[in-house]
């Protein structure tokens, strides 16, 4: 059963963790566990370090520049 709003995790990428980090400071909660990382020919690694399961989960990742890193990120979150 899905908690709704009782067991929220917020996690972020790496174009704006300051952004996540005060969100989760006016809500109330921790920024979740979790690295984002790139390989040494570009593209992402995402480890999450703890479960999602039955959680409400929000991605907090700009698509500012470099764009296609952001939005990679997010989508591999």
């Amino acid at each position: 059963m899905i908690s709704h709003g009782k067991d929220i995790k917020i996690f972020t990428g790496n174009a704006n963790p300051a952004l996540a980090k005060e969100i989760c400071q006016v809500i109330g909660t921790k920024l979740g566990d979790a690295e984002v990382t790139h390989f040494a020919d570009g593209e992402a690694s995402v480890s999450l370090y703890e479960t999602v399961r039955g959680s409400d989960v929000f991605l907090i990742n700009s698509t500012c520049k470099p764009v296609n890193d952001s939005l990679m990120e997010l989508l591999i979150m």
